[in-house]
């Protein structure tokens, strides 16, 4: 072999000599890639999903749990009667008593001629000495005062009667502010006393081991009459 090639040859094996031994050296410096270049960012995936490190333990959950004591204490929310009104509608949830109409609503908002009336739903889920409804005029509405329900799972019920083609707007109005939210229009089918429909009752934006609602009825079309309105109470699920 002519003595040029093999000085190339020579020159060839100490290049590649030289590359293996820098190789580890790239290797070993924080954020510099193969070629020499910074290496691309990354996302940081070293913490765990199970990460426990600041984790305080048993501690937190009674702190937890206290705070939600104070919050139910401090939503004005005292302990209330707890009854399964609706067992024969094959609902055995657990309520409490919202409204029953037997007063003069002097904490009601009444406007366009609503007011309360002799007469009682024909059920008697109350007491069998109720006597007293809410009788809403075609324009009327009624606002409630503030009402404890549960939070996340707040449900409602009542009894309305309204000649066939009748309609109820039932709205969930937030305790403080301006948030309104329908919860529903209940149509009328005949002149007879009907128990509704579970109406979700969560004030909009609402939050809390307890809360307080407000309860708007307005009669967008004919004469409704309302009586025993029970809703969850707090803490039920």
């Amino acid at each position: 072999m002519p003595s040029i090639a093999r000085l190339r040859l020579c020159v060839a094996l100490v290049v590649a000599l030289l590359a293996l031994a820098a190789a580890p050296a790239f290797a070993e410096r924080p954020g510099v890639g193969p070629s020499g270049a910074p290496a691309a960012e990354q996302e940081d995936g070293s913490a765990a999903p199970d990460d426990t490190s600041e984790d305080p333990g048993d501690e937190s959950a009674e702190d937890d749990a206290g705070d939600d004591e104070a919050a139910a204490e401090g939503s004005g929310c005292d302990a209330q009667d707890v009854v399964t009104p609706f067992k024969r509608w094959h609902d055995g949830r657990e309520y409490t008593l919202g409204a029953d109409f037997e007063d003069d609503l002097t904490d009601w908002t009444l406007d366009g001629g609503a007011r309360t009336a002799d007469g009682n739903e024909r059920f008697d889920v109350g007491d069998e000495q109720d006597s007293g409804l809410l009788v809403l005029p075609a324009g009327a509405a009624a606002t409630s005062p503030p009402i404890c329900v549960s939070d996340h799972a707040a449900f409602g019920r009542m009894f309305t009667r309204a000649a066939k083609g009748g309609r109820l707007r039932v709205e969930v109005l937030a305790v403080e502010g301006d948030a309104t939210r329908r919860v529903a229009t209940l149509k009328a089918r005949k002149r007879a006393w009907r128990l509704s429909r579970r109406l979700a009752l969560t004030a909009p934006g609402d939050a809390g081991a307890a809360s307080q609602v407000v309860l708007r009825f307005t009669a967008l079309k004919g004469t409704w009459r309302v009586d025993d309105l029970y809703v969850d109470s707090p803490g039920t699920a």
